[in-house]
């Protein structure tokens, strides 16, 4: 995949069609829509997490909910369970049962659910913006032109903060048994290993027969598998040594991308395809007439975030190595909280008896390590809502009577408006 391809769209201006005109500003909404679909489609590491790739739209105004989702709009991979041999059958042939005493008050199909399909709010969690500015003394390059090159370039930076974003993103779904944790660096003799533990792990949770899996890779791990020797066209794997290069590898599609795409101490991010919603809106895309310069301000704005059906988060894994890792054990969960401003914090599992919580508010969390001291973090008693601003994120850690931290656990805030 070519994800360095350049994608430029004609942006002439003429009034009622490309680079509409309002008043003293061009607008460039739609066209910038297009070019972060196109480059999205092209230069994103993750768009196979995510159904329907990235859901842009365009004059919005709405700068908290991004949209409401239905139960049906995200598939679900995971399958419930099944009936196991020796239970009572489901379908009663009992006399008195819709017959006989049973008359119009019982059913031989068992209770009846309701089917109701709910409105869930997804907030946005991110927001981007640009400001640039084009003089005609100094710009030496046609002004359309220049503006569209802009653009191009502006819907590849943030698609590169989309990469960052969703990186991220997954790897806080994956909790539990999808912690797949190595004491030591992963070598070309352990990382079949590490992929049998990755491939149970699928097994057992109940994915879906012929849902595709795939493992997005460090540089580290992607060249064990190529050193092992398991990938080679003798043992019919669909891989070039040559070029470096592998497909498939224990039943996961892998794809190599940048390290510094991965948390600390991860390695590999693995899941199944389709399973989650990622989505921006823009604000504005537009040139305005400066009045400081003899030009125009290319300017815009919009709002970011992902969404994932709490069923389908099991249908994510993470490989972590480094003795120092193992804090990602507390689900932590922010909703609205009573007064403007707050959010109510729960975590599971409960509190150890003589522990206490310590938290930290930031832009980008990071769990600190096992042991770690956490004396100078807040204090919280577990209950009582904290005043943040939506769309931080919250560690809440569990410490021990001498601060150090045992349990951690991290949510995107969202807290009341």
């Amino acid at each position: 995949m070519n994800r360095n391809k350049k994608l430029v769209f004609d942006l002439r201006i003429h009034e009622g069609e490309e680079g509409r005109v309002s008043g003293s500003a061009r607008q460039y909404q739609k066209e910038f829509k297009k070019l972060l679909e196109a480059v999205f489609g092209v230069q994103s590491y993750f768009g196979d997490f995510f159904v329907g790739g990235l859901e842009t739209m365009d004059g919005v105004q709405e700068n908290e909910t991004a949209f409401y989702v239905k139960t049906s709009d995200i598939p679900c991979v995971i399958t419930q369970g099944s009936l196991k041999t020796g239970e009572t059958r489901a379908y009663s042939t009992d006399e008195n049962t819709a017959f006989g005493t049973g008359t119009a008050k019982s059913s031989r199909f068992g209770n009846r659910t309701e089917v109701v399909y709910k409105d869930t709010p997804v907030p946005y969690t991110w927001d981007w913006v640009f400001h640039e500015g084009l003089d005609r003394h100094t710009v030496n390059n046609n002004f359309d032109s220049a503006v569209a090159d802009r653009l191009d370039l502006q819907a590849q930076e943030k698609t590169s903060m989309f990469n960052t974003h969703h990186a991220r993103f997954i790897s806080k779904c994956a909790t539990g048994d999808g912690i797949i944790t190595e004491a030591a660096v992963v070598t070309k003799d352990t990382v079949a290993n590490v992929f049998n533990k990755l491939s149970a792990y699928f097994v057992n949770i109940g994915l879906r027969k012929g849902v595709t899996k795939v493992a997005k890779v460090n540089t580290m791990i992607y060249n064990a598998i190529i050193d092992s020797g398991l990938s080679t066209t003798a043992k019919g794997s669909t891989v070039n040594i040559d070029r470096n290069e592998v497909r498939m590898f224990k039943g996961f599609v892998i794809e190599e991308v940048p390290d510094d795409l991965f948390q600390e101490n991860e390695c590999v991010l693995a899941y199944a395809v389709g399973i989650g919603k990622a989505f921006t809106g823009i604000n504005t895309a537009r040139t305005i007439e400066s009045e400081d310069f003899d030009g125009v301000a290319l300017q815009g704005a919009g709002a970011a975030g992902e969404y994932i059906l709490p069923a389908n988060k099991k249908a994510v894994a993470k490989v972590v190595v480094g003795e120092d890792y193992g804090l990602d054990n507390l689900t932590v969960t922010s909703t609205v909280g009573t007064a403007s401003g707050d959010t109510k914090i729960t975590v599971s599992p409960a509190l150890t008896s003589g522990n206490s919580y310590k938290y930290k508010v930031s832009d980008n969390a990071v769990l600190p390590a096992a042991g770690q001291s956490v004396k100078n973090w807040t204090a919280w008693n577990g209950t009582s809502d904290i005043t943040v601003e939506t769309g931080k994120e919250i560690v809440i850690v569990e410490c021990d009577a001498n601060y150090l931290a045992v349990k951690g656990g991290v949510a995107t805030v969202t807290a009341k408006a």
